[in-house]
């Protein structure tokens, strides 16, 4: 409940000022607040809509509406800097270019989220004693009566790579609607998959994440570890605590084993690494998902943002993410699939 009272007190709000913004070199006076205000009522009703119902119908309506506002950003950037261009050098031909770069980067960044790129990895080290290949899948934000086939759509894509373990790392399931029956069961039963709660599955309610996992093979790591020889896989819920996430890490560490840190969000970074953690696997940050969001997105997490980083003598990799939040758009970086190899080091 707190998270719906937050989408619709403090995001609409946002929104209604990003409308401002990109609505001010067409409606002057009260046309803007009748025009943002019916706005802002239209995305309220596709909300509550898709709450209640969840159908195909109603995703696609929300999809559409949120799609809307998240072009809506996109503009709202371009329009102010053809502001500034018209107050600084007098020059109006900047909004008809602002809107003409809006369109074609909403068309552009629409094809691109189509597109999946794998990126393959590989790691040896001497705790390793056989090789053992890892699929990840982040923030695929199903959510609804498509939410089977948004996921197992992803998945069949990673099961073509033949990995060992698949290890889902959070965002997997979202809200406002009623998730399809049993989302989990459509995954490959014969590879193990290890799934940790990212903030949205909280969002939708950990009882209901929880219990679409408990009707399936997928494994819920909550404060859990799992053995495959030599490898440990240790996984944390999402938390706001930020650095102080991982201050019981040592109690699931085994200095034997080679020790792979599954958790939603890049952040503790630095203490997983001098605790003794091998390789941390991450999501949330979507590397921004569209312009101009991952301006904002490389300022909260810095170079860990995104792709492959060693801190100390552990690695770490942030996935950009297996899916798209409700709109499916994205500028720069299309969604991935991550393959990671662990092998023995040779001698």
């Amino acid at each position: 409940m707190r998270s719906k009272l937050f989408v619709i007190f403090l995001v609409l709000p946002v929104l209604f000022v990003l409308h401002v913004i990109f609505f001010t070199p067409l409606f002057t006076g009260l046309d803007i607040v009748w025009y943002s205000l019916g706005s802002m009522f239209l995305l309220l009703v596709a909300f509550l809509l898709e709450k209640r119902f969840g159908t195909i119908f109603t995703s696609w309506v929300y999809r559409c509406i949120v799609g809307w506002f998240q072009t809506i950003v996109l503009a709202a950037f371009l329009l102010s800097i053809a502001f500034f261009l018209d107050w600084l050098f007098v020059f109006p031909q900047g909004f008809l270019i602002a809107y003409i770069l809006t369109g074609v980067g909403v068309v552009y960044g629409f094809i691109q989220a189509q597109r999946v790129i794998i990126t393959e990895i590989s790691l040896s080290h001497p705790k390793i004693k056989k090789p053992l290949k890892i699929g990840q899948l982040t923030d695929v934000h199903a959510f609804g009566a498509r939410a089977k086939k948004w996921l197992s759509q992803m998945a069949e894509k990673l099961y073509e790579y033949n990995p060992d373990v698949v290890v889902l790392t959070g965002d997997i399931l979202d809200y406002p609607s009623p998730l399809s029956p049993e989302v989990f069961t459509s995954l490959d039963k014969s590879i193990p998959h290890y799934y940790v709660l990212g903030n949205h599955e909280f969002y939708l309610g950990e009882q209901i994440a929880a219990s679409q996992a408990s009707l399936s093979h997928v494994q819920l790591l909550r404060g859990d570890t799992r053995d495959h020889g030599s490898i440990r896989f240790i996984g944390f819920d999402d938390s706001e605590r930020k650095r102080q996430v991982f201050e019981n890490l040592p109690l699931y560490l085994d200095k034997e084993k080679y020790n792979v840190l599954l958790y939603h969000r890049p952040v503790g970074v630095e203490d997983a690494a001098l605790l003794g953690a091998d390789l941390f696997l991450a999501g949330h940050t979507h590397a921004g998902q569209f312009f101009p969001m991952d301006l904002i997105v490389k300022q909260l997490f810095g170079s860990f943002y995104h792709g492959f980083h060693r801190i100390r003598s552990m690695f770490l990799y942030t996935s950009a993410g297996s899916g798209t939040r409700n709109w499916p758009l994205r500028i720069g970086h299309p969604q991935e699939i991550v393959l990671i190899a662990l092998l023995p080091e040779e001698k």
